[in-house]
């Protein structure tokens, strides 16, 4: 018992608290409420308006956490129902959370919630100082500046990309799904917008239910960049739904997808280079196949065991530079990818699930599942089988270079989407002019530096990665910077 409890940590923090509670459903609608008002309505105007859609139940019966709809599906936001735990798992102001879920990925992620959470409950987990302070300022609607106190990334990806519906698995033998890892590999490559052409071509057999040759010619193949919506609709063109399922195929052979149907569990591969018993999986293929950066790099949480900030820091550190994250999990049900693409001031990190935008919004990742359950005490472990694939951006990314005083230059917001504000007070040198720069080399836009303040209009610029190059008396500057629509 002892070494179970040990095990137990964050969602706990360090310094024991008052013995932990189950949380009613009306404690939890109040904190809900609460929360969404301070953290979301506010800035985004709305009139709240919650009602309980999901109700998940933990080993003991007592319930594990609640889903509440906000505003009739326009957000949702997930409350523990244990007061050791950290009050809000997730939440979103911008799409619904559907009570059937049927994405696998949202299933494994709360499946990793209600296993660590009945963890709590059943080894009676007393709650911690810090996180007795949240549930008591959420529950009296005090302490407004805590859902503000570190900085945030607003999510990278535009698109609502799915793996099947609408013309997405058209390419796929059969009209199997895509697969959750090409369509995370898709959107990512669609952020960048690169490339152009790829690189060699593969083959392989798929296995059964499939047991056919999978060709894709990616040296021969255009990608039609300009021709991806955000989403495909029934309304959707033949040239946008070709664009995207071509991309969809090409990323699904390039990790020799195992195509197979929804009902048997969706078509699977593999991510990370140390994680995958084949040489080709998205690790390798985005290298070899679509001429991404040798720095790509796959790190395995199991490698930062009991290292909860040390992870969340690269997590941050990768979306800081404007790179989204391949985002594995497995579980009992097997293994799930999803995009990681921004994050709150409170560390939560905003998730796209590669479901047509379903289920999309902020997600709590720190480790909340014990390492030991013990016999009986639950099917895999959430944490130990998340991976990550970093630093993917494309090959001719120039190599930002160190300039002297160059941190003390902010380009903000992050991303862009209207106006890139360029600070240059805190500089010790002299800016002269700045270009921004598409990631093919071709100058975009360009504007002389009369003052301490500049601001590059980016609403005509098109989605994607650029390299913001600033001219110094110190030498020339380089930043990535991200516009979105």
């Amino acid at each position: 018992m002892k070494r179970k409890l040990l095990s137990i940590t964050a969602l706990l923090s360090c310094g024991l608290g008052a013995f932990a509670n189950p949380v009613s459903v009306q404690t939890a609608q109040k904190v809900a409420e609460n929360f969404m008002s301070k953290k979301v309505a506010a800035a985004a105007g709305l009139n709240l308006q919650l009602s309980k859609t999901y109700t998940a139940l933990g080993t003991s019966g007592q319930a594990s956490l609640y889903i509440f709809d906000v505003n009739n599906g326009s957000g949702f936001v997930i409350v523990s129902g244990d007061d050791a735990v950290t009050p809000v798992l997730g939440y979103s102001a911008e799409n619904k959370f559907p009570v059937a879920v049927t994405n696998n990925e949202v299933n494994y992620w709360m499946d990793g919630y209600n296993e660590q959470i009945s963890a709590v409950i059943d080894h009676q987990v007393a709650a911690t100082t810090a996180i007795a302070s949240d549930w008591n300022k959420l529950i009296t609607n005090t302490g407004k500046d805590d859902l503000a106190r570190g900085t945030d990334v607003s999510p990278l990806l535009r698109t609502k990309w799915n793996q099947d519906g609408n013309g997405f698995e058209d390419l796929c033998p059969s009209n199997t799904p895509t697969g959750c890892v090409a369509t995370a590999m898709a959107q990512i490559m669609k952020f960048w917008n690169y490339p152009e052409v790829g690189v060699g071509n593969h083959s392989y057999t798929a296995p059964a239910p499939i047991n056919a040759v999978q060709t894709a010619d990616f040296a021969n193949t255009t990608y039609m960049w300009a021709n991806m919506p955000n989403e495909l609709t029934t309304n959707s063109n033949s040239a946008q739904r070709g664009a995207i399922a071509t991309l969809m195929f090409h990323c699904g052979v390039s990790v020799d997808m195992s195509y197979n149907y929804a009902s048997a569990g969706g078509s699977g591969s593999f991510v990370i280079s140390s994680g995958s018993p084949i040489q080709h999986c998205s690790e390798y293929a985005l290298k070899t196949y679509f001429k991404y950066s040798t720095d790509i790099k796959g790190l395995a949480r199991s490698q930062y065991a009991d290292k909860d900030a040390e992870w969340i820091a690269l997590l941050k550190t990768e979306l800081d530079a404007g790179r989204p994250i391949l985002y594995t999990g497995r579980g009992s049900g097997g293994g799930h990818a999803f995009v990681f693409d921004g994050y709150d001031g409170i560390n939560r990190f905003h998730i796209n699930w590669g479901w047509g935008g379903s289920s999309d919004g902020y997600f709590i990742v720190n480790n909340l599942s014990p390492s030991v359950l013990g016999t009986g005490g639950g099917a895999g472990n959430f944490n130990s089988g998340q991976q990550a694939l970093t630093k993917i951006f494309p090959n001719n990314v120039t190599k930002i270079v160190n300039v002297e005083g160059a941190d003390k230059i902010n380009a903000y917001p992050v991303p862009a989407s209207d106006k890139l504000n360029i600070d240059l007070s805190r500089f010790e040198g002299k800016v002269t002019a700045i270009q921004l720069y598409n990631i093919q080399g071709q100058k975009v836009l360009s504007q002389e530096v009369k003052g301490a303040q500049a601001v590059m209009p980016v609403s005509q610029v098109a989605q994607g990665m650029y390299l913001l190059h600033l001219q110094s008396d110190k030498g020339t500057i380089i930043r990535k910077v991200s516009v979105v629509k």
